[in-house]
């Protein structure tokens, strides 16, 4: 039978928490002795690769005292394996002493984690998932919780600066259905407190998603989960686009605009958070095509995208335009990412990182769409909190 325990999770605002298993390290094991043992609460067996006797539990923690050889050694995994569905959640707690490594899932239980991972590394949280470069703090309970998706995983960590879960990244990337649970790295130094996997299934939901089968009111299908109108993790609709510049409909279940003005076409939608992950799938046959953020009016806004060369992030204030981040990448599958969190913003084409930038300080929740050709097109448009 799966226990109930008190965990500190905002999702679940402090209520019971059901696990299909969880660990504590209640019990105490020398180095060298961990391989084999059972979870605290009997419900998973542990299995441990660690040749330099660099692991062990005090009866508080498991213990990885630094070192190693190679990813995974030391590394801890558990089984059984757990069967990926969207909305399965996995949570970890460590206090930090000198480095971090991989907590996720894998698809086996050796080396670095295959499947889908939080790599964190001392000094910085590692670049591609990553909005503000703070040091880990030691001596500092850090939470990471990860929601499984049907193919790929959300990433959310709770500590030090983070003081309330945070969005840090959506992943897209493997679907890997028989997963084990684990932490993994090279030259591991902390105590893991717990791991456990809840039974409850929970994802967060979009702030708006639209994949634009009409035109003036998003329809909730932006996001994998309300395309295939998942248990869980739907939401987003009934958004009311609004046209600040040109006009706008719907061609063919894609976003277009049909008339420019100024040389430029905008719509937006209030997301009704400032601070977000954004997302979008775009095609291009001239000019501009992107994305317009935090948008106030004709002369005050930021707007990314691509120009058939580079990837841009532009900020216009009072009717005058800076280029903030540029870089040359091809088009390929026309996916842009923005992850914008107070005056810190990144820009991802295609899942490659392009640069980071400080921007203007500003409260405003409108997001949208920006180009500067009718022949463009949206589609698969979706924002989330960053916590």
């Amino acid at each position: 039978m799966p226990i109930q325990t008190q965990f500190p999770l905002a999702f679940f605002k402090g209520q019971q928490i059901e696990y299909d298993w969880i660990d504590e390290f209640t019990d105490v094991h020398a180095a060298g002795s961990v391989d084999g043992t059972l979870s605290s609460d009997g419900n998973a067996t542990r299995t441990v690769v660690d040749t330099g006797n660099r692991l062990y539990t005090n009866g508080a923690a498991a213990v990885f005292v630094g070192g190693g050889s190679a990813y995974g050694n030391p590394g801890l995994w558990y089984s059984p394996a757990i069967s990926r569905q969207a909305g399965k959640n996995i949570v970890w707690r460590f206090v930090l002493n000198k480095s971090a490594g991989m907590f996720g899932v894998d698809i086996d239980r050796s080396g670095a984690l295959g499947a889908n991972a939080l790599f964190l590394a001392r000094g910085v949280w590692p670049e591609n998932i990553i909005i503000k470069p703070y040091d880990f703090l030691t001596n500092t309970v850090y939470d990471v919780t990860m929601t499984l998706r049907s193919t790929g995983a959300d990433i959310f960590v709770q500590g030090g600066e983070y003081s309330v879960p945070t969005l840090l990244w959506r992943s897209d990337i493997n679907s890997t259905s028989t997963l084990y649970v684990g932490i993994s790295g090279l030259g591991i130094d902390l105590d893991l407190l717990h791991v456990g996997v809840l039974t409850e299934l929970w994802m967060m939901s979009p702030l708006v998603s639209d994949g634009f089968s009409v035109w003036g009111t998003t329809d909730g299908k932006g996001h994998a989960e309300g395309i295939a109108e998942a248990v869980v993790g739907q939401g987003g609709s009934e958004k009311t686009w609004s046209v600040k510049q040109g006009a706008w409909n719907v061609t063919s279940g894609k976003a277009q605009a049909t008339a420019l003005s100024g040389g430029v076409a905008i719509a937006t939608v209030d997301a009704g958070d400032t601070n977000v992950i954004f997302d979008q799938t775009l095609t291009r046959s001239g000019g501009i095509v992107g994305c317009v953020l935090r948008y106030s009016d004709a002369d005050n806004y930021l707007y990314a995208g691509h120009d058939g060369t580079n990837a841009v992030l532009v900020s216009r204030v009072s009717g005058a335009e800076n280029t903030l981040i540029t870089g040359a990448q091809s088009f390929g599958a026309g996916k842009l990412r923005i992850v914008i969190d107070g005056t810190i913003t990144q820009l991802y084409w295609n899942n490659t990182r392009i640069g980071q930038a400080t921007v203007p300080s500003s409260s405003q929740t409108l997001y949208g769409l920006y180009t500067t050709n009718v022949a463009n097109t949206h589609d698969l448009f979706s924002i989330y909190a960053r916590n």
